[in-house]
């Protein structure tokens, strides 16, 4: 809808009365199209949402749902605005390699965020604590498993996450990566299981805290990075060649491109 009705050239035209410099004009187009997609999927979200709550899944309240949306999109805006800039930058100075030196600068952009989510990112949701503060004897059981398992895992890298404010389910996850690598058990899996029974959590998140998977996520990740875009850079260049001119689109290095490459990426 956003290619057909021409949208986004008309965004890149308002950029370009307002400045000619093109992080500006990067500025004003990122989020405009950003912001015109996802207020588009926003009815969808709020169903997802409303099922959730229909079937006691979350106890969030609309206003607080309606305000993590609203965090969530302000650091989406600000990070998509950046890695855009990037992405740009790359693509006029090198129209057939960008994708490998846009590689390059995500590799270790992407370990900056997996280091930074557990401290910046994920206290934007939800509240954070150590275990011990509230369960000291169960943070000791915790330890005793580690260490039967060849592992010593600090008291101050086991969290509690205080989840039943927005929800009912039970979980608990690895996150991190260096001195953020942490284990972090949501407070409803407290209430609702026994000692025995966290610790069998605790038992299969500390396999993923040994064995290094968040670590292992990352390299896969990336390796398949690697290979989308290079797809990606063959079929924004196939659909171009093809479409462009009828959606306004002077090249790959226009900024009206976008949804192109927001539309290749989610297919």
């Amino acid at each position: 809808a956003m290619l057909s009705g021409r949208i986004a050239p008309m965004f890149r035209d308002w950029a370009e009365r307002i400045s000619m410099r093109r992080v500006v004009q990067i500025a004003v187009v990122v989020p405009l199209v950003l912001l015109t997609l996802d207020i588009l999927r926003l009815p969808l979200r709020m169903h997802g949402q409303w099922l959730a709550r229909r079937y006691d899944i979350s106890v969030q309240g609309w206003g607080s749902w309606l305000w993590d949306w609203t965090k969530g999109e302000l650091v989406n805006l600000v990070f998509a605005t950046f890695l855009a800039w990037i992405l740009y930058g790359v693509v006029r100075r090198s129209p057939r390699r960008w994708w490998f030196y846009f590689w390059l600068a995500a590799v270790p952009l992407t370990l900056f965020l997996v280091f930074l989510a557990p401290v910046v990112i994920d206290p934007l949701y939800y509240r954070f604590q150590p275990l011990a503060q509230e369960h000291p004897q169960l943070t000791s059981q915790i330890e005793a498993v580690a260490e039967r398992g060849g592992l010593r895992i600090p008291a101050e890298r086991v969290f509690e996450m205080k989840a039943s404010e927005k929800l009912k389910a039970v979980n608990a996850y690895v996150t991190g990566l260096g001195s953020t690598k942490r284990v972090v058990v949501w407070d409803t899996t407290l209430r609702k299981m026994n000692d025995a029974q966290v610790l069998a959590v605790f038992g299969h998140e500390m396999g993923h805290y040994v064995l290094g998977h968040v670590r292992d996520g990352v390299l896969l990740f990336l390796g398949g990075l690697l290979i989308g875009l290079y797809a990606l850079h063959r079929a924004l260049d196939w659909t171009l060649a093809r479409r462009g001119p009828a959606w306004r689109i002077r090249g790959a290095d226009d900024y009206a491109a976008l949804p192109v490459l927001l539309l290749w990426i989610a297919l």
